[in-house]
């Protein structure tokens, strides 16, 4: 067996041996991601200049919101489980810390997002910052909603890469990911995988 195979062996055992499920304060099961270096393969990159307003599936009623534009987070279940107390502001995802995307992190936000795009094909994946009443499920026949994926810096303790609770897709309170993308080194495919096993949780899908 040779050093590379190895090498992602140990890095996947590693990744396995990281994950923790936990439950939050009332009940609610999530999953913490520690950082990773992704083994995936996927196409060449390519570069869009337009990264605010990109969607995979326009039509389709369930939306996945790749938000890399900083948020004030309220009234979520992180809030209280994260003690972040009643408001909270996560800041942009930025690689040269300049309020404007430059054309590195616009190249990465495009390629996420077809990554993203690709593996849910019967989503939409969105960059537009849709608001919560488009992705909150407010009724059980309401057929619009989804999940907010926000992407951000850094978590303060190095072993998080990512948070994201279980079968929360539309759920007002828990469909908020939180993806740390300082801590897996702002690289697209780190940060694209993390996005992906995240999201299938949320849908209820079995991550991998």
């Amino acid at each position: 067996m040779n050093k590379k195979i190895l090498f992602v062996l140990f890095a996947l055992f590693s990744f396995m041996a990281s994950s923790v499920e936990k439950v939050d304060y009332q009940g609610f099961k999530y999953l913490s991601l520690p950082p990773s270096i992704s083994t995936n393969s996927y196409k060449n990159l390519a570069y869009h200049a337009n990264v605010e307003n990109l969607h995979s599936n326009k039509s389709r009623d369930r939306k996945i919101v790749l938000d890399f534009c900083g948020r004030i987070v309220y009234g979520s279940a992180w809030n209280e489980e994260l003690k972040l107390g009643d408001t909270y502001k996560f800041q942009p995802w930025t690689i040269d810390l300049s309020s404007n995307f430059n054309y590195t992190e616009r190249q990465r936000i495009f390629n996420i997002w077809r990554i993203v795009g690709d593996a849910f094909p019967h989503y939409d994946v969105t960059t537009e910052l849709l608001p919560d009443w488009d992705i909150n499920k407010e009724y059980a026949s309401d057929p619009k909603y989804g999940a907010r994926v926000l992407i951000t810096t850094r978590h303060p303790s190095k072993s998080i890469g990512s948070l994201g609770y279980y079968d929360s897709f539309g759920d007002p309170k828990r469909n908020l990911i939180l993806i740390f993308a300082g801590n897996l080194d702002d690289q697209i495919k780190n940060i694209a995988d993390h996005i992906i096993q995240q999201v299938k949780i949320s849908i209820g899908e079995k991550g991998e």
